[in-house]
């Protein structure tokens, strides 16, 4: 399965795919180099958290998009940049995953 970039149209931005291509987008993005996904949009959501968490060490910023796989991109972007791991609120979590969020 090739995954390009034209992936990431509008269609399949705002649904959530089957599992196993889930985990081949996943694994792409996982893949990709700086220049591939800090993008001037993710560039910018990591910069707004680090100023958000720079001002307000306790904050806690939510993002919110339609879009899955953009949610995706800046997820790995800021484990990148700031070695966290974001939490995730959306349709990718079991029940049981989200009562414990």
């Amino acid at each position: 399965m090739d995954l390009a970039a034209d992936d990431l149209d509008n269609e399949t931005l705002t649904v959530a795919p089957p599992p196993e291509i889930r985990s081949a987008w996943l694994t792409r993005v996982r893949s990709m180099s700086d220049v591939e996904l800090f993008t001037p949009r993710i560039s910018m959501g990591v910069h707004t958290y680090r100023r958000i968490r720079e001002g307000f060490p306790n904050a806690k910023v939510l993002y919110f998009s339609k879009f899955p796989k953009l949610l995706d991109l800046l997820e790995e972007a800021i484990c990148r940049e700031m070695n966290i791991l974001p939490l995730r609120f959306d349709g990718t979590k079991s029940d049981q995953e989200r009562a414990s969020i």
